[in-house]
């Protein structure tokens, strides 16, 4: 499935109100089928409960998503996200609530190289 189709779909759900359904497709999307479920309750109903804040900010950044293909992503070599080891704790999305330890050593080495 092509990243943009995905997007557009989940935007389609956002603007027909159908706030869960959306948070638990993307959720899904970006963690993993069961990941979400595997959240502790209280980070879920947070999750949930704050879901509607960021609809409009992130609909708006759907609007502009160019469809790219799998095959397009799997080719990009650059760096992952997070670097300095933020992205290195084995966890999640929600690492810093799965390995809280691992993600502020990697801040702590960021916050060090950005200081020197």
């Amino acid at each position: 499935m092509r990243v943009a189709v995905g997007m557009q779909q989940l935007g389609r759900m956002i603007r027909a109100g159908e706030v869960e359904p959306s948070v638990l497709w993307f959720a899904r999307s970006l963690l993993g089928d069961q990941a979400f479920e595997r959240l502790p309750e209280e980070v879920r109903a947070h999750v949930l409960a704050n879901a509607s804040a960021s609809l409009g900010t992130f609909l708006a950044g759907v609007e502009g998503i160019e469809p790219i293909s799998e095959g397009e992503i799997r080719s990009i070599t650059a760096p992952r996200a997070g670097g300095h080891g933020c992205a290195e704790p084995s966890a999640t999305h929600f690492m810093h609530l799965q390995n809280p330890a691992a993600v502020n050593a990697g801040l702590l080495r960021f916050l060090s190289d950005v200081n020197t």
